[in-house]
């Protein structure tokens, strides 16, 4: 099995004004973390238990069952049994998401966001997360607002506030492994372009120029506008439909923990 490289996606995080490292200017659960994946990143060791690691960490196991749970997803350590994970590292975190993707009928032409998305069933961190992760692919969108992603993600149920937390969750966890990247607009994320895959090339086999005016000016826009094919559009347009159905409304702040 091959070692993940040492160099980590958290290597270089530094606060707004460029001034180092975020530790000890974050709260526990985000230094714990951070602390977590350094260590993993920088051990020879790939094999790891998870209450012996949980303890040597600080963290309280609860919340590092959902931090290897949420890594696990993306195919950064695969669990080998209920108390043990092994590390691989971020190498596959694309090929996770694009894995993922094939499974829920994200590149087919003829699934609707309901049908890639169903409301049945519990509501766990592993499921979160790629849902979250999927949101970004499924709409061809460069952002994801936490609000409006648990609005659709609880459409028809009465699980919103659950949902939030977990995605508010999932999304801190994500950036500090540097999946994900909180935008300047409060609870709004971008997938870090290495990640991103475009449905509509799976969908129709074709490649964009990624050198095309078209391509270029329309980058940093939430819906990437540029030759979508119908079934983006349609989902769009579901996708929508549901805020415009729902009462969204900024909190107060987010979950503290994270």
């Amino acid at each position: 099995m091959e070692l993940a490289s040492a160099q980590s996606p958290i290597d270089n995080l530094s606060d707004s004004k460029g001034n180092g490292k975020l530790q000890d200017k974050q709260s526990p659960f985000k230094n714990a973390t951070i602390n977590f994946i350094n260590m993993c990143q920088s051990s020879n060791s790939t094999r790891y238990n998870i209450k012996r690691t949980s303890d040597k960490l600080g963290f309280r196991q609860r919340r590092f069952y959902d931090v290897v749970n949420t890594l696990e997803t993306i195919g950064c350590c695969p669990k080998v049994d209920a108390d043990t994970f092994i590390w691989l590292g971020f190498d596959q975190v694309r090929t996770a998401i694009d894995r993922m993707a094939k499974e829920r009928g994200v590149y087919m032409e003829n699934f609707s966001l309901e049908e890639i998305f169903p409301t049945d069933g519990p509501i766990s961190i592993q499921r979160i997360t790629e849902e979250f992760l999927l949101l970004f692919i499924a709409l061809e969108s460069t952002t994801i607002n936490i609000l409006e992603a648990s609005a659709f993600l609880s459409r028809d149920t009465e699980r919103e506030k659950t949902t939030r937390c977990k995605l508010y969750q999932v999304a801190a966890i994500l950036e500090i492994a540097g999946v994900v990247k909180k935008t300047d607009k409060q609870s709004e994320f971008s997938l870090v372009p290495d990640n991103f895959i475009s449905a509509t090339e799976k969908i129709t086999g074709k490649s964009r120029d990624p050198t095309s005016l078209g391509f270029l000016l329309n980058r940093s826009t939430p819906f990437m506008e540029v030759e979508v094919c119908p079934i983006i559009k349609s989902r769009r347009s579901e996708y929508i439909s549901i805020q415009e159905s729902s009462e969204i409304s900024e909190p107060q702040t987010t979950p503290e923990e994270y």
